[in-house]
């Protein structure tokens, strides 16, 4: 791996940690170090509770975010430390472990006492230059993780078997590893019956013996009696009591997900330990809003609770209207017959660019009129429902992007759509006033931070020729007049490439954070 491939915050935080001789290793897989250290996987720190503080003020001066776990999987002793690294772009995940805990599933009952043995006996990788776990002592750890936790292990032939992945990290450690050392550690770390036991399968041929494995639990667990959180029956009745949860969260989001929508957004990821940002990109057709959503959807959600959502406005009949008539006119020219111009469907450059009384614009008569009004108080209710459902995940601690954000000002921002004139029945003026509330408690409830992308409308007609220039213009007007009280709004220029656009905005959400 070159050293472009290694994220640099990271390399530089470990090389601050020697610099001030802060006790710590890499402790969990050193054959997979290099994956930690490209950003990939999270990266397991173990170190000394002595130099908690030290290690700290190293953090937060490398702008790294102290976040939390969900309840689920948090531990004692053991804190999730998030950076970004402005070079690459990427979010570095640091877990810091004080304590080492073991167990099954996510319960992690026991407590391995062995920190001061694991950070006397590190050593510097080789390959990398940072702290990891002698081999031989490595292959002791695993092997008592392995007998304890039921995720290295799987069902075959009746029995419990080390699943090969596991198996082969074993091998691999045992290959890099003296005899002599793995007995030093194993009866250091385990007492003589299981230190015995464990070269017994060593010196017996390790890979006959995968199926016995497990014999090491019945030595290992009298030695660690003392280091359990709880007893033998309280931690069967929560390992049952969580399998039960997980098992009816599971179903409650799969047959009933909108009773609780805030069980619904229950993540494993990350949480920030204040509250979360409401991230919302505005901009005309063709500035790539929606791509520029995904990209910081995909870039926070590895990590975190963050999800998108499109605020988007639309016009259910026109759209529905116009489905049926592409259908259409696809059959008919399936049979040899040309569509004319000007039907609906039918691409017509020409007055795309003419200033002409737009679809939005046409007056809506009788039936049509009244299905459509219907259609916008239903978007704008569901738009008010969108919105109080990201406050509750944005008050736990979670992300959400929009897709555009509507505002109250200006139809052509995603605003009102419904206008009354002189002579309209009173129930079509109760229908407008029912829009219009809204839109003003969407307005009341405004994101943390805007993104508006700026694009002049000849090129974001160029990029959504199906769009009338007439419309593009209008928007973009609308948009730059578009005020969100105190809510920081950042304009990007979106004839920047798409990988200068996104960093820009990372590091604006970043420093929001």
């Amino acid at each position: 791996m070159s050293s472009s491939q290694v994220v640099g915050l990271l390399i530089a935080l470990l090389r601050s940690m020697q610099d001030e001789e802060v006790r710590h290793c890499y402790w969990k897989s050193s054959l997979h170090v290099g994956a930690s250290l490209q950003g990939l996987k999270d990266y397991d720190l173990l170190v000394d509770r002595a130099h908690k503080r030290a290690l700290e003020r190293l953090l937060v001066f490398n702008d790294f975010k102290l976040t939390s776990a969900p309840r689920a999987q948090s531990l004692p002793s053991t804190e999730n430390w998030v950076g970004f690294d402005r070079k690459s772009g990427l979010l570095v995940h640091l877990h810091v472990h004080y304590a080492i805990y073991s167990g099954e599933g996510a319960l992690a009952e026991v407590r391995l006492p062995w920190e001061d043995h694991l950070l006397a006996h590190s050593i510097s990788s080789p390959h990398f230059g940072v702290q990891i776990l002698e081999p031989a002592l490595e292959f002791v750890v695993l092997s008592v993780r392995a007998a304890l936790e039921k995720k290295y292990t799987e069902e075959s032939g009746g029995s419990r078997k080390l699943r090969a992945c596991y198996a082969d990290d074993l091998l691999e450690l045992l290959g890099q590893s003296r005899r002599e050392d793995i007995a030093f550690h194993g009866l250091k770390l385990l007492g003589p019956g299981a230190g015995q036991k464990l070269c017994a399968l060593i010196t017996g041929g390790f890979p006959q013996h995968l199926d016995r494995w497990l014999d090491l639990v019945e030595l290992v667990e009298p030695g660690l009696h003392g280091h359990r959180r709880w007893g033998a029956v309280q931690t069967r009745m929560r390992y049952q009591w969580r399998q039960k949860s997980a098992l009816a969260r599971a179903a409650y989001r799969k047959f009933a997900p909108d009773v609780l929508p805030t069980l619904r957004r229950e993540t494993n990821k990350l949480h920030l330990r204040e509250r979360g940002l409401l991230i919302a990109v505005i901009g005309p057709d063709g500035a790539g809003k929606t791509t520029l959503a995904a990209e910081i959807e995909a870039w926070l959600a590895p990590h975190f609770d963050a999800q998108v959502i499109y605020f988007g406005k639309g016009d259910f009949v026109s759209s529905t209207w116009q489905a049926l008539a592409r259908t259409k006119w696809k059959i008919l020219g399936a049979a040899g017959i040309e569509p004319r111009t000007g039907d609906i469907g039918v691409e017509n450059v020409a007055s795309a660019i003419t200033p002409t009384t737009s679809d939005s614009q046409r007056p809506e008569r009788g039936r049509r009129q009244l299905l459509s009004d219907l259609s916008r108080v239903a978007f704008a209710n569901r738009l008010l429902r969108d919105r109080r459902e990201a406050s509750e995940t944005c008050e736990r601690g979670g992300f959400v992007i929009t897709d555009r954000f509507p505002s109250f000002a200006d139809k052509f921002a995603d605003g009102p759509g419904i206008e009354v004139a002189e002579g309209d029945p009173s129930f079509r003026r109760r229908i407008a006033r029912f829009e219009r509330d809204c839109f003003q408690r969407l307005h009341e409830l405004p994101p943390d931070i805007v993104f508006r992308l700026a694009l002049p409308p000849m090129v974001a007609w160029m990029r959504k020729p199906d769009h009338r220039l007439s419309e593009i213009e209008a928007k973009a007007a609308a948009l730059e007049k578009i005020d969100f009280g105190e809510t920081p709004m950042i304009v990007i220029d979106a004839t920047l490439a798409a990988d200068e656009v996104v960093r820009e905005v990372k590091n604006h959400i970043w420093t929001l954070i």
